[in-house]
């Protein structure tokens, strides 16, 4: 406690102090300004903030403080320490109860001399039990707060408003009715609409069972979420209540989002069903997200839009349906950087625009179909009425995905029937090399071999070695043609054997195999193989002299490596090209092989110097059949 070091302050010992306490009715605190603590109240002042006794006389005036207080910098214990200093003073303020409800109250304060030094005496009245005061004696507390507010006596008439309640009472009754226009009126008779709805309920339920009660309900005339918070008295009602409906859109908005999210990627994902059968449920879930009654995807082509799918019964929106892109909303989308929303044509300037005469269309959300980098056309959703608002950030994100998703599809279908026409073109030319050309060369080799029975020279020789050549180039052809098939049959396969196996068909007399690996890989055994066969042969090939190739391990594959002359790093891009090569007798078709069967795999193939001045072709993105190999 202070010492009594003022001549204004009164003077008052410990019983006369509990004495007072007993024999008023209104609620008392005793407040040490210097602990910021509470020595003592009375039991009114125990039922206006809800706490026992000994639980008031642990609270300090911060925890008394209510996050509703007036608009200024002072907390409620600085303003009540201006006693000390400045002497006795009244004013208005939101002390906070035990449960955290805000309660408008008057304080008057006093400083008393006590046997220990000097305290503040707190004298604390509810607002709520005060009658209305009119316009010009309204309560600033109340007015100053960022809840609405207002009163109720028993018979449901008002006794007051503050201002933010005044106004949105008034939008409810829609008349401009002041606040003595409105005391003593019943708010029953004023707002007939609230009669049956969640508010009414609540006002209600409250009034007969004496229970507070904080609740959320949405107002239809007014299109507007509230948050409302009611205390019943023995007078009447004090409820407090604001507007949250943007944050309820915001919450709403967000799960619509993660709604949407999931729906796409249940369809998207669901690759069991044929593109034109998910682009129909893609546009069925567009309609009914969007509560928009038509749905469709454009193609457009040398000015003109053409409708390929479509939901709804428009007429000029079925598929089949062309137009000139000029009289299109889609012009619009198509030159957007995002998504074109329209939500009210007319008011948004549409009147007088082809496309708006041509279709009628209300309103209108659409993004483009962006395919290979290219425009393709546009998915759009409509309806011949506006909306009564803007979309929201949900809708326009449904719409920009299931755009891309559109776009990534018709990008795969496009891939996919480029992929069937290149294979079912290597299939013909494979036949051709097969037949046409392997059986002329098979009867070239019979006829040669007659002819070596009775005579060998050097043209004789030139013959057979270019015949060699030939079937060269067919077997290399027919295994390239094969390669484009892109799917594979992974099994183990056990690499020092594999390379074995390949070395007995590739290597010359004085060439030397060093095999650096004892690890299994999952690999189409096959393919593998030519692989093998073509990376040997490539190094044997163009070795000016004896070659030794290594094959060993890497973190997540394999190496082959060569002594022999090696490759420029100028010329290691080129090499896997068709048709390239340095060595007179290769085809030019060998490593072009071994990179589509890595790509098959989906490794990574690369190119360095050797350990002794040669090639070094390393193979990354292998699986190990045993990890711990690794």
């Amino acid at each position: 406690m202070a010492g009594s070091g003022s001549d204004d302050v009164g003077h008052i010992d410990d019983e006369l102090l509990r004495q007072v306490y007993d024999s008023v009715d209104t609620s008392l605190l005793l407040y040490d300004h210097d602990a910021d603590a509470i020595l003592g109240c009375n039991d009114t002042a125990c039922d206006l903030l809800g706490y026992s006794h000994d639980q008031l006389q642990e609270c300090s005036l911060a925890e008394l403080d209510s996050a509703v207080a007036p608009a200024t910098e002072a907390t409620l214990c600085e303003q009540v320490q201006q006693t000390a200093t400045a002497g006795d003073q009244t004013f208005e303020w939101a002390m906070s109860t035990s449960d955290g409800e805000p309660v408008p109250v008057t304080l008057s304060t006093a400083t008393l001399s006590v046997a220990d030094g000097t305290v503040i005496l707190l004298e604390v009245s509810d607002l709520r039990e005060q009658t209305f005061r009119g316009q010009g004696g309204r309560i600033d507390i109340l007015d100053r707060m960022t809840d609405a507010f207002f009163a109720l006596d028993g018979n449901r008439r008002f006794t007051y408003l503050n201002e933010q309640a005044h106004e949105i009472i008034r939008e409810a009754i829609g008349a401009d009715l002041s606040f003595t226009d409105l005391q003593g009126r019943r708010i029953w008779d004023e707002i007939p609409e609230i009669v049956g709805t969640r508010f009414y309920e609540k006002y209600e339920q409250a009034f007969e069972t004496g229970e507070t009660a904080t609740f959320e309900a949405y107002y239809e005339p007014l299109d507007t979420w509230f948050e409302v918070n009611v205390y019943p008295s023995e007078t009447g009602l004090s409820v407090f209540f604001q507007d949250v409906t943007e944050k309820r859109r915001a919450i709403d908005e967000l799960e619509d989002t993660v709604e949407v999210l999931h729906d796409l990627y249940v369809l998207g994902s669901d690759s069991g069903y044929s593109f034109e059968y998910r682009l129909d449920r893609i546009l069925e879930l567009g309609c009914r997200r969007l509560d928009l009654p038509y749905g469709f995807l454009t193609q457009i082509t040398d000015e003109t839009q053409l409708i390929e799918a479509s939901r709804g019964d428009h007429e000029l929106l079925q598929p089949g349906e062309q137009c000139p892109l000029e009289e299109s909303y889609c012009r619009r989308t198509i030159e957007s950087d995002g998504l074109l929303a329209v939500f009210d044509a007319l008011a948004d300037g549409w009147g007088d625009d082809p496309a708006y005469d041509t279709f009628q269309l209300g309103c209108y959300l659409g993004g483009k179909i962006i395919v290979n980098d290219e425009l393709y056309g546009t998915l759009c959703f409509a309806s011949d009425s506006p909306r009564s608002r803007d979309f929201t950030e949900s809708e326009r994100t449904f719409v920009e995905l299931a755009s891309r998703w559109v776009g990534y599809e018709i990008e795969r279908q496009q891939y996919r029937t480029e992929l069937e026409r290149q294979n079912q073109r290597l299939g013909e030319f494979a036949n051709l090399v097969s037949h046409d050309l392997r059986n002329p060369l098979n009867a070239a080799n019979t006829q040669l071999e007659l002819v070596e029975q009775e005579h060998s020279d050097e043209h004789v020789e030139a013959v057979g070695r270019a015949l060699d050549r030939m079937e060269a180039i067919i077997t290399d052809l027919l295994t390239l043609a094969r390669e484009g098939d892109t799917s594979i049959d992974l099994t183990t396969v056990s690499l020092p054997e594999l390379v074995d196996r390949c070395w007995e068909r590739v290597a010359g007399p004085d060439s030397t195999l060093t095999v650096q690996t004892d690890r299994e890989i999952y690999a189409d055994d096959h393919r593998l193989q030519r692989l093998f066969e073509n990376l040997l042969r490539n190094a044997h090939e163009h070795a000016s002299r004896d070659v030794t190739v290594t094959v060993g391990d890497l973190p997540d594959g394999f190496y082959i490596d060569d002594d022999g002359p090696g490759i420029p790093p100028a010329e290691r891009d080129q090499v896997f090209e068709v048709g390239y090569s340095t060595a007179e007798d290769g085809t030019g078709f060998g490593l072009h092989i071994v990179e589509t069967i890595v790509e098959a795999h989906d490794w990574e193939i690369t190119i360095t110097d050797g350990t002794e001045g040669g090639a070094r072709f390393e193979v990354t993105g292998v699986e190990l059949a045993d990890p711990w190999q690794g």
